[in-house]
């Protein structure tokens, strides 16, 4: 919603690149703009084009600064030789350092699965149809998208949408068990909604993936992954979805099936 809101006010984002970038002539900047003086800077810009305390950002409790500060790392990864010239200290590289490739960071498919969660704030209200024919309307303020992204190919496996203010460690095993049982299309009952032709899951679209998992899973540390996720997700996935630990020394099903997801 941030990244709308800046698109739909070009000047406001114009004006933060400038200084972010040091491309105004004859004004004397700090040695490197940090993100605090980008956000007062926002801040004043809202105010001159009129904004109140009441609209949007500024009556989120953040004053848009989240969304603020995931904008400045886009704007210098998009311009990596300006920034370089400009924040290329030790400390300011590593924290950019995803557009650095660095081969030990290297995966292959299946190989290593992240899994997070992702909160959308907005004031929804969702109407559902029961099996009966009858309509219920649900309102909330919050809901949560999580993802299992593949880290060798950058695939979303697998998704689970939370309609409800936090989710849980049921709801971390749901997303898994969408990455690993072979997805099947649902049936759209909302006219005009199609699947697109080349839509779909890896998982649904590769018969060879079915019930695969990879070597490693990376989580963050929020209360719903639990203190030892590791042990206690593969321990439910293997007794509930029968997935099978692998043996050393010889070519698993799961790396033959990598293989192939890596030439489709």
């Amino acid at each position: 919603m941030f990244a709308k809101f800046l698109d739909e006010h070009a000047e406001i984002q114009e004006e933060l690149k400038k200084e972010l970038f040091q491309l105004e002539e004859g004004k004397t900047y700090e040695i490197a703009v940090s993100d605090d003086t980008l956000l007062v800077s926002f801040l004043d810009l809202c105010k001159q084009f009129g904004f109140s305390e009441r609209q949007y950002p500024l009556n989120l409790n953040t004053r848009g600064e989240s969304g603020l500060r995931r904008a400045i790392k886009k704007w210098k990864e998009e311009r990596i030789d300006r920034t370089i010239e400009l924040y290329a200290d030790e400390n300011s590289v590593r924290k950019l350092g995803s557009w650095q490739f660095d081969p030990k960071y290297a995966f292959a498919a299946y190989q290593r699965w992240e899994f997070d969660g992702h909160k959308i704030d907005y004031h929804w209200v969702i109407v559902f149809r029961l099996p009966d024919g009858r309509i219920m309307v649900k309102t909330t303020k919050r809901i949560w998208l999580l993802v299992v992204r593949d880290c060798g190919t950058g695939a979303i496996v697998g998704h689970h949408l939370v309609l409800k203010s936090e989710y849980n460690s049921e709801d971390v095993l749901t997303c898994l068990e969408n990455a690993i049982v072979p997805w099947r299309r649902r049936e759209l009952t909302i006219e005009g909604l199609e699947y697109s032709s080349s839509g779909g899951m890896p998982v649904g679209s590769i018969p060879a993936l079915a019930y695969a998992y990879p070597n490693e899973l990376a989580f963050d540390n929020a209360r719903a992954h639990g203190r030892k996720i590791d042990s206690w997700v593969w321990a439910r996935i293997k007794s509930e979805l029968g997935c099978q630990d692998r043996k050393r020394g010889t070519q698993c099903s799961l790396e033959r099936m990598a293989v192939k997801a890596q030439h489709v």
